[in-house]
């Protein structure tokens, strides 16, 4: 869905900025047109609401004021006490790493040994995988619903990740275990992936 403003009154200079960064190349209105982030209508081009995601407009917050991240660190292993709190509001292309550092603050690393004359680093969770999971949580959640947001809670026994809406309807709930995957926003696959902020996209990461 378009926006009814035109794409030169968005102030989109930050994401510019960062894609050039990330992907190698300026963010010209062709290239905005070939990744489907603008609509033309009779010769005038307008934003869709990808673009307003990923901008710094002031008319993303106000069209989508629960598109962030409520991050948490708790004390013990229940909803209650909380050590540490953090809300990321800003531009979607960046709310998952600011996410993963903040999961990186509250959990351990510890020294596997030792390879040659190299200490080996190990990490009580795979920050590969929480990380993926965090960056499948901001593609695929649903932005349509409101008075809802991606919460990523930090326990001692655990990490929990929620993210808002169901799982897109040509996921089959019994062939998940077959790692079915889809994407849901379909606009912001390949903006990430040029950018290098994910290789894939999946609707679900499992561990064996």
């Amino acid at each position: 869905m378009a926006s009814r403003r035109s794409v030169d009154s968005l102030d989109i200079s930050s994401f510019k900025n960062l894609y050039k960064e990330k992907a190698g190349e300026d963010l010209t209105d062709n290239v905005l047109d070939k990744l489907e982030l603008i609509k033309v209508e009779r010769g005038a081009k307008f934003p869709v609401n990808a673009l307003i995601l990923l901008s710094d407009d002031k008319i993303r917050r106000s069209k989508f004021p629960y598109a962030k991240i409520e991050c948490a660190r708790f004390k013990g292993i229940g909803v209650g006490n909380f050590i540490d709190q953090k809300t990321f509001d800003g531009r979607i292309s960046e709310q998952a790493d600011l996410a993963m550092q903040f999961v990186r603050r509250h959990i351990s690393e510890g020294t596997e040994g030792y390879d040659g004359v190299y200490r080996k680093d190990i990490w009580e969770y795979p920050v590969i995988a929480v990380r993926e999971v965090i960056r499948n949580a901001v593609i695929h959640r649903d932005y349509s619903l409101t008075g809802k947001d991606i919460k990523v809670a930090v326990f001692d026994d655990r990490i929990e990740i929620s993210s808002t809406g169901l799982l897109p309807p040509t996921i089959n709930y019994d062939d998940m275990k077959s790692r079915q995957s889809d994407i849901r926003n379909k606009v912001f696959a390949p903006v990430f992936k040029r950018m290098g902020i994910t290789e894939q996209c999946v609707t679900a990461v499992f561990f064996d």
